[in-house]
């Protein structure tokens, strides 16, 4: 009787394979091949049994009943991470993944270093989809060898500050390497700006800073002044907030002393009583004498003589000098 022996095949994993000539049995020393054919995004590994090798296509001779192993594996994929300024999740590097699996990947920071701070602003991918986005977080299917970059931007501290009798905006903030920042000084009434300090001076109000470095600075501002000296917060105090230079030259109490005139003795411009002037003169004897005035409180005070208001060439000296703060009565006896 005519021997046959039957040919069975054990696959594992995703694909199929064919047998030529196709029959249920084979009789002794046929020729048969066998293919294997793996499904899509998988891939033949081996075979095993009774035969071995990793060539898709083989042929074997029936020499008796065969079981046949085929094995199958599904495709893998890289995916390169890479993260310059920051922290990313995964980690920078090279992660290998089955086709298909569903990935999420997010970034870290912002990363605050002194003055300097790096903050994430999107990704972009090479060699599989999505390719970009403007998120610090993302999700893929990992269908392909894959480059991530996480992609990080520079930002610059600002601190702006102002000094007295005036303010700023904006105080402080972080802005993006490369783009300005715009700070604005307003001075207090009847004051002025005058000037930015730190590290950039300038006189420029507002004042625009590239923020190429971290930036630090400081408005000044000062009294408006009307003549002599003379500011306009002063004359406030005292009632005037208009017309400062009429105010200026008058004599609105009536002692004697126009306005500018009270500002540098320190007193009271709208007080007949608070005046720069000598009150008593007393003789004694032919040798001394005691004189008294009154004045302000922060002005230097000098009590000048002159040993002859006749005699020529006679000039007036400093006998005594009141230096600040003083009374407001101030006694003083002379030795003539």
């Amino acid at each position: 009787p005519l021997i046959t022996f039957t040919l069975d095949v054990a696959v594992e994993g995703e694909g199929t394979v064919t047998n030529e000539p196709f029959a249920t049995s084979y009789d002794y020393l046929d020729t048969v091949n066998l293919t294997a054919y793996p499904t899509s995004h998988w891939h033949f590994v081996t075979w095993s049994n009774c035969i071995s090798g990793t060539n898709i296509s083989m042929n074997i001779t029936m020499t008796g009943n065969m079981t046949i192993g085929a094995l199958f594996e599904i495709d893998k994929h890289t995916l390169a991470i890479s993260s310059r300024l920051g922290p990313s999740y995964p980690e920078p590097g090279i992660y290998t993944n089955d086709y298909g699996t569903p990935l999420t990947n997010y970034a870290g920071g912002p990363v605050t270093m002194l003055s300097s701070q790096f903050v994430c602003t999107g990704w972009s991918m090479l060699g599989n989809e999505p390719h970009s986005g403007a998120t610090t977080n993302m999700t893929m299917v990992h269908t392909n060898d894959a480059e991530l970059a996480w992609i990080w931007a520079t930002n610059y501290w600002l601190a702006a500050t102002a000094g007295d009798n005036g303010s700023v905006l904006p105080t402080g903030g972080w802005y993006r390497a490369g783009s300005t920042a715009n700070v604005s000084a307003t001075a207090d009434d009847y004051y002025h700006f005058e000037q930015w300090t730190g590290t950039m001076a300038s006189d420029t109000n507002p004042l625009a800073l590239v923020m190429a470095m971290p930036h630090s600075v400081e408005a000044h501002f000062a009294a408006n002044i009307v003549t002599n000296g003379m500011p306009e917060w002063w004359m406030a105090q005292h009632g005037w907030t208009n017309d400062f230079m009429t105010a200026a030259t008058n004599d609105p109490d009536d002692d004697g002393m126009i306005t500018v005139d009270e500002w540098v003795a320190d007193t009271i411009p709208t007080n007949g009583e608070s005046v720069l002037a000598i009150t008593d003169l007393d003789p004694l004897g032919s040798s001394h004498a005691t004189v008294q005035w009154k004045g302000g409180v922060w002005a230097t005070q000098y009590l000048e003589c002159v040993d002859s208001l006749i005699a020529s060439g006679a000039t007036w000296h400093i006998v005594c000098t009141n230096m600040p703060p003083t009374a407001t009565m101030t006694n003083y006896t002379h030795l003539v």
